[in-house]
């Protein structure tokens, strides 16, 4: 599995393969084209309305904007926009 880093403004879409939360960070992993894993601050993650370990096994898009990580649950056609390589 690649670990990946999001510039601001870089978005992966996948699917979520699991989660591990740690003290100050969470570890996703996504299988888009290939598994990759994101680690991320714990307090910069802005997730609504539903537990990280509900999204297990959905499409999910992770944006990085200047200031946090936006996760969000994706569509099953909506990967034309993810960059992270």
């Amino acid at each position: 599995m690649k670990k990946i880093n999001l510039r601001p403004w870089q978005e992966v879409i996948g699917t979520m393969e699991g989660v591990e939360t740690y003290e100050e960070s969470v570890v996703i992993n996504i299988l888009t084209s290939r598994r990759v894993s994101l680690e991320i601050p714990i307090n910069k993650l802005k997730v609504y309305d539903v537990s990280l370990e509900q999204l297990v096994g959905q499409r999910i898009s992770i944006l990085r904007t200047d200031n946090d990580y936006a996760l969000n649950t994706s569509s099953q056609d909506d990967d034309t926009g993810s960059k992270a390589h």
